[in-house]
């Protein structure tokens, strides 16, 4: 996954909700299209591929604009922390099984593997995601109760 920005149109407009300037996570590039989701929403849609540009940031970095709530930034610690914990509640309102295998998330990350367990740790201290062996595919996490509300506090701004 990586993360892109909507640049404004030489000639045109824009679809509704999408400004210059927004960043979204690419998802899939389709053609003419790419497929990207609203870190903040979760929403899902196609934009032009020309109006859209790659950004040297990792997809978990949510907290450089200043998006988090404190009381969400104070549980996870950081902008990563959150970006993964989106991505593991948002993986859950899709279908995908409610936990998500760690290999998963490394493949989806920009995150090495000690970082990716280090964030995982602080996200379970905080009560926000539980760790579930599985017996194929090793360990995997899923949001708790208290992670999913915490999202929802970021959706709903």
């Amino acid at each position: 996954m990586r993360t892109v920005r909507v640049r404004a149109p030489e000639s045109g407009r824009l679809p509704e909700g999408v400004e210059p300037g927004d960043r979204r996570l690419l998802l899939k590039v389709s053609g003419d299209a790419c497929l990207v989701r609203d870190p903040a929403t979760g929403e899902r849609r196609y934009l032009p591929a020309d109006r859209l540009e790659r950004v040297d940031a990792s997809p978990l970095d949510l907290d450089g604009d200043g998006d988090v709530p404190a009381v969400l930034r104070g549980l996870a610690g950081d902008g990563r922390a959150v970006g993964l914990l989106v991505e593991l509640v948002s993986r859950v309102e899709e279908g995908d099984g409610g936990a998500t295998p760690v290999r998963v998330l490394l493949d989806a990350t920009t995150l090495c593997e000690s970082d990716l367990h280090g964030v995982l740790a602080e996200l379970e201290a905080s009560g926000l995601v539980e760790r579930v062996e599985r017996s194929v595919g090793g360990r995997a996490y899923r949001p708790t109760d208290r992670g999913g509300e915490a999202v929802d506090s970021i959706r709903d701004r």
